[in-house]
């Protein structure tokens, strides 16, 4: 659970439309053809353009990328109740549910901690809801879009925090 007074139901009434998002603008993880809102379709995004979507789509007038983060920060978005969608080298998860290695680019959200890691909601698997990564595991993995899948490892540190 998130420490403070926010539980994972807390967050989880901010992750209703953040699912929705998920299904129509992550497309490395569902068909194009499943969605039909604006958007990004079809592309990856990086953390800014994430949040731009957040916003101008999905309503959230605080939708927010942030840059060069630390365990810590991340702590404390959760600990406030806040769900906090993070970009990563998929294949750094070491997720055993990932089909293969994993996904080069991946995006899961975050919704709670505990004493040894991060709890998140990971649409890339079917097993996804509430799975546990360690902080080093994700801490390690989190790279920003630079624009190329091949080049993930090159990508900044940051989330993008749902207010």
């Amino acid at each position: 659970m998130a420490a403070g007074k926010h539980s994972f139901q807390t967050v989880a009434l901010k992750l209703v439309k953040v699912r929705v998002f998920f299904l129509c603008h992550i497309p490395s993880f569902y068909p194009k053809k499943n969605c039909t809102s604006k958007g990004n379709l079809g592309k990856d995004s990086d953390s800014a353009g994430i949040a731009r979507i957040a916003r101008e789509y999905y309503g959230y007038q605080k939708a927010e990328a942030r840059y060069d983060i630390t365990v810590e920060d991340l702590k404390k978005e959760l600990a406030a109740g806040n769900p906090v969608i993070i970009p990563a080298a998929g294949r750094l998860l070491s997720n055993p549910n990932f089909t293969g290695a994993g996904p080069l680019y991946h995006v899961l959200v975050l919704i709670g901690y505990n004493s040894k890691g991060f709890i998140a909601n990971d649409p890339g698997t079917r097993r996804g809801e509430k799975y546990f990564y360690s902080y080093n595991v994700l801490y390690n993995a989190i790279h920003d879009f630079p624009g190329s899948k091949e080049k993930i490892l090159e990508g900044r540190k940051a989330m993008v925090v749902i207010y």
